[in-house]
């Protein structure tokens, strides 16, 4: 389904005049890849629901059953857990790679974030343990010993995630085992086949930020707003390159493979926040002024987390401010209008518009893999 037929379904079939309040669940989870169940559609259903979804897959693209199982073991093994902390582990990453995207996340983001912790979160919760990890060229080693060690860990990470290299994939079969693994440092990767088996947030929550981090669409929602950023001299950048990384004529969309792997391995998270095309710095930051923090966006998602909440309200915490700024538009798209009714000159600015409109989809297009019900297993006071 696209967009418009996604919006027709929610509108006929799940909200059903004749189906009874109680009865319409809040929590659903999708099961299968992008071309079984389409983007479009889980991002229309994330203002409705609480949603999530679950693909394991081979290779060659076939379901993994046994990812299912094991992924479904793992989340009743937590609820039911008899041994639970009072409070998460928090584990902050940035890896260094020199570059502007990265170093800029790490300011405006995890900075930011750190502090609220550090000032907020912990005289709540005294035996929370914030870990923040080393900002320098250790490479995965330091990640990888901390994710494995954590207790009912929440993770924030802030990398690169792999697009298509200057040679080109060698095969479609390459592309969707390594777009969106996530570049550590040079000449290092986290990849679905390193982390399958590895221990890595076991019974945790991820927050990652990286391109491509959950999955590649069939199209990139940025390109139109790029071409009105670069007439109006508010973006450098060639806007047809957002399509490097995108499937061509005839290839299907796809989830990335290392948050499938990691969903599947039993001692790997039970759900993961990433985004669904590239991303940008303008989830956190002020949409006209790149250097102003807005990480309460982010931190909003994860105290919700930490707090033992369930990994659906996370997301439905972040897709709060995307419904701010998709109100905004709209008053924008009314006030046009009235221009155009009353002959008068179009009151919108075109540089703020397009800067709107890619901090509304940059939003949007975060998205939760796993079970959207999964919640850390946390020491909960009896009601």
């Amino acid at each position: 389904m696209d967009a418009a037929a996604s919006v027709k379904w929610r509108d006929q079939v799940y909200r059903a005049e004749d189906v009874p309040q109680e009865e319409r669940p809040r929590y659903l989870l999708l099961l299968g890849d992008l071309h079984h169940i389409s983007i479009e559609f889980q991002h229309v259903l994330a203002h409705s629901a609480f949603v999530g979804r679950l693909h394991c897959a081979r290779p060659s693209g076939s379901p993994e059953l046994a990812g299912y199982t094991a992924y479904a073991h793992k989340v009743l093994a937590s609820e039911t857990s008899a041994e639970t902390p009072e409070a998460p582990d928090v584990l902050l990453y940035t890896a260094q790679d020199g570059s502007a995207a990265t170093t800029l996340g790490h300011q405006l983001l995890m900075e930011p974030c750190r502090d609220v912790m550090e000032k907020q979160w912990k005289p709540k919760h005294p035996a929370m343990r914030l870990q923040p990890l080393p900002y320098d060229n250790a490479g995965s080693e330091g990640l990888l010993r901390a994710a494995s060690e954590a207790r009912s860990g929440v993770m924030l990470s802030i990398t690169h995630g792999l697009g298509q290299p200057k040679r080109g994939w060698a095969s479609v079969e390459e592309q969707r085992a390594m777009q969106g693994a996530l570049k550590i440092a040079a000449g290092q990767c986290l990849t679905g086949d390193a982390l399958r088996s590895t221990p890595f947030l076991p019974g945790g929550m991820w927050f990652c930020v990286a391109c491509f981090g959950a999955a590649t669409p069939p199209r990139s929602a940025f390109q139109a707003w790029l071409e009105l950023l670069a007439r109006e001299q508010a973006y450098a950048g060639r806007p047809e390159a957002v399509l490097k990384s995108i499937p061509k004529s005839g290839e299907r969309p796809f989830l990335a493979a290392l948050p499938q792997a990691l969903l599947a391995n039993p001692q790997g998270p039970l759900a993961i926040i990433g985004h669904s095309d590239l991303a940008w710095t303008y989830g956190y930051v002020e949409p006209t002024d790149v250097y102003r923090s807005r990480a309460s966006r982010i931190t909003s998602a994860l105290e919700v987390l930490a707090n033992g909440s369930r990994a659906g309200v996370a997301l439905d915490a972040l897709m709060r401010f995307y419904r701010d700024v998709n109100e905004s538009l709209m008053a924008d798209y009314q006030a046009r209008q009235e221009a155009l009714t009353f002959g008068q000159p179009d009151p919108v600015e075109p540089r703020s518009l397009g800067h709107r409109w890619m901090l509304r989809n940059d939003l949007r297009g975060y998205i939760l893999l796993g079970d959207p019900a999964a919640r850390l297993a946390l020491r909960r006071t009896p009601a």
